[in-house]
């Protein structure tokens, strides 16, 4: 019988715990002994440029590159079992990448990122990736204003930038609810 892949989707605006989740299912892979790789975009340099890093610190190394289809080409590819993939909105080949991976070579892959920007438009393609997906995970935090539990759904920016793309950390936004974010 052919190896079957899988892929595992966990998604939700900033500060919603989408690297933790990464971190924590990177612990569970070492415990089992299972070989992976770790990739984040390397546009993403907020904490570290070699690591995957929480917004309370932990962190664990991880793959810096602009384009997945070119680990294709590496070692460290063809020997993991598991990819987990961070900032997944920033991937513009995320599709044919994680379709190969996982229908082709049967890697189980993880994939983290942002479902929508500040403006809750689709950001990336990790919204096109959900029909090939054998789970998909949507996080939520607290909104920062309401301070009381209050489940929050969105991303809120705080600076005047109108660009999509603006990488950031609690300076530049916070994590509302429905209420507050309009």
């Amino acid at each position: 019988m052919q190896p079957v892949g899988q892929l595992h989707v966990v998604m939700g605006h900033m500060f919603s715990g989408k690297t933790s989740a990464l971190l924590k299912d990177i612990h569970e892979s070492e415990r089992a002994n299972i070989q992976r790789m770790v990739v984040t975009h390397a546009m993403d340099t907020r904490y570290d440029t070699n690591h995957v890093v929480s917004h309370i610190g932990d962190s664990r190394e991880a793959i810096p590159v602009t384009h997945l289809t070119s680990l294709w080409f590496t070692v460290e590819y063809h020997e993991a079992k598991a990819i987990f993939i961070d900032e997944a909105q920033f991937f513009s080949d995320l599709y044919e990448f994680v379709e190969h991976a996982v229908d082709v070579d049967a890697k189980y892959v993880y994939v983290y990122g942002l479902d929508g920007d500040y403006k809750r438009r689709v950001f990336g393609d990790i919204t096109r990736i959900i029909p090939l997906a054998d789970t998909v995970t949507k996080l939520t935090g607290q909104c920062a204003i309401c301070n009381d539990g209050t489940r929050a759904l969105f991303s809120k920016r705080m600076t005047e930038s109108k660009d999509q793309v603006e990488i950031g950390t609690s300076e530049h936004y916070e994590p509302v609810c429905r209420r507050h974010y309009a």
